[in-house]
């Protein structure tokens, strides 16, 4: 007998995000609720709002985070290789997550691809060319409603560069 799998999205396959509509009718997928990985990751967003990344690489002055996700169960194990096309710029890695008391082992994307981390080095506040933030809350799905009140430094503000 197979394990159950779960997945655990933070970005825009979030509800509310521009690729929910990939997952939030998916007959191979059924929605848990919310969830909270148990380790600490860098989670960096991009000023359009479009898009976060989670790593494990540490950048400088960018502290780690617990990130919030939504947990799904995974019904037909497939559907997973359908998601990695969409997420073809993540790596899917195997984490734990705490859902309402219990803790799970899920799927979720990560960015480890020199490239990217590169450029998200050169353009990450305040020292940047002003394209990716630091998410602080962990939150993706909240601080992206707030991203347009970003000021120069990548907090929030009504001041706008």
């Amino acid at each position: 007998m197979n394990e159950t799998q779960y997945i655990c999205v933070y970005g825009s396959l979030r509800e509310g995000g521009t690729n929910y509509n990939k997952i939030c009718n998916e007959p191979s997928l059924r929605k848990i609720g919310y969830c909270i990985t148990e380790d600490k990751y860098s989670f960096i967003g991009t000023m359009s709002g479009a898009y976060p990344y989670a790593t494990n690489y540490q950048f400088e002055d960018v502290d780690k985070v617990n990130i919030m996700g939504e947990l799904y169960e995974v019904i037909n194990p497939d559907y997973l290789q359908e998601l990695d096309k969409l997420e073809y710029n993540y790596i899917r890695e195997i984490i734990t997550v705490i859902a309402y008391g219990k803790k799970y082992n899920a799927n979720m994307y990560f960015v480890v691809d020199k490239d990217i981390i590169d450029g998200v080095i050169q353009n990450l506040y305040p020292n940047g060319r002003k394209r990716f933030y630091n998410i602080k809350t962990g939150d993706w799905s909240i601080d992206r409603q707030t991203s347009n009140t970003r000021g120069c430094d990548g907090n929030m503000t009504d001041n706008v560069c």
